[in-house]
């Protein structure tokens, strides 16, 4: 396993009358998960921290210092890790829940298999709270026994969003299901309380490319995931190829799909696109494919009632925003999406 950035510079804000330090909220090392947690001051320590890009006070964090949460696999075996963390902050139980891609030796786990695997972590201390590393996802069969394919159904790229309406978390992710090639985006709800899991098992989000085959030439490379608390819903967006005029074989665009609060159930408009990168009028294939979106990410605006889609883009003069563009300059394009939208 390579070794992963840290999360930095510093930066502070105000979390009701407490003014708040931090520096990222995770940091990820060799293989394993480690947390670094904020350094909270009170109202009247207003001073002392430094700008925004500089390191507060010493002797000031919280808990002990980079304190390990995962432990896959055995100690010093280096072919069992994880990486691809993320985390999400549950007001109602005053806990995070951390989840990342890893790899186990645990029956009937083999080596190169990734999973889906979660933490929950007391809010004030840290530490861990309920099963240790549980595991989220189960890609393809549990009940096969080839090594090579089981680590053909993986999962990656895992989100998680907070639902504060109905204490419970929605994480998504990318993977290999049922059908070998096959990947599309998948989602797990999960209990607030507990981290137990919710309705439907691995519930599939997206249908990328419908039935056509092969399916590798439709696959979805980035995913993330927005909690909307006025409607009780979530916003999951991910990069990808789809089938239908005039998208062609190898043009990624963004899309999205909204998914009811309380149950998961898709609503509105099914793998809606949002991205429209290029001249829409083009329909020469080579020329469709040198504008593409990837890597798309997506906040909820409580003030206005909207999401904010945000990604990496290639486009051209159609696009009024883009007129400076030339072909193959890549810059970040957004989007504001209304909940409402069908």
């Amino acid at each position: 396993m390579s070794i992963l950035e840290r999360f930095s510079p510093w930066e502070e804000f105000q979390m009701g009358g407490m003014r708040v330090v931090r520096r990222g909220g995770v940091s990820r090392g060799i293989g394993r998960v480690f947390v670094g947690f904020w350094i909270v001051l009170g109202v009247s320590g207003l001073s002392g921290a430094g700008e925004k890009g500089a390191a507060p006070a010493e002797n000031v964090e919280v808990g002990g210092n980079d304190r390990r949460v995962s432990d896959a696999g055995t100690d010093q075996d280096t072919n069992f890790g994880v990486d691809q963390v993320r985390g999400a902050y549950n007001t109602t139980n005053n806990e995070f829940l951390l989840v990342w891609r890893g790899e186990e030796n645990i029956a009937p786990m083999v080596d190169g298999e990734f999973e889906i695997y979660g933490q929950r972590l007391h809010g004030d201390s840290g530490n861990e709270l309920g099963e240790n590393d549980f595991r989220i996802s189960d890609m393809g069969d549990e009940g096969e026994s080839n090594a090579s394919t089981r680590t053909r159904h993986s999962a990656r790229d895992p989100r998680v969003a907070y639902n504060s309406v109905n204490n419970e978390y929605l994480v998504v992710w990318i993977g290999d299901d049922d059908i070998d090639g096959d990947a599309e985006v998948y989602g797990q709800r999960l209990d607030g309380s507990t981290g137990a899991p919710l309705g439907d098992n691995d519930f599939a989000i997206s249908d990328i490319g419908g039935s056509v085959t092969p399916y590798t030439q439709y696959l979805p490379q980035d995913v993330d995931v927005a909690y909307n608390p006025t409607a009780n819903e979530y916003l999951v967006v991910w990069a990808s190829g789809d089938v239908g005029t005039p998208l062609v074989q190898g043009e990624q665009e963004v899309f999205c799909q909204r998914l009811d609060g309380a149950t998961g159930v898709e609503i509105g408009e099914n793998d809606f696109r949002i991205s429209d990168l290029g001249d829409e009028a083009e329909d020469e294939a080579h020329i469709r494919r040198q504008f593409d979106a990837r890597s798309p990410a997506v906040v909820y605006n409580l003030a206005v009632d909207e999401y904010l889609v945000v990604w990496e883009g290639s486009d051209d003069a159609t696009n009024e925003s883009s007129s400076s563009l030339v072909q193959g300059e890549v810059e970040t394009v957004l989007l504001l999406v209304q909940h409402k939208v069908k």
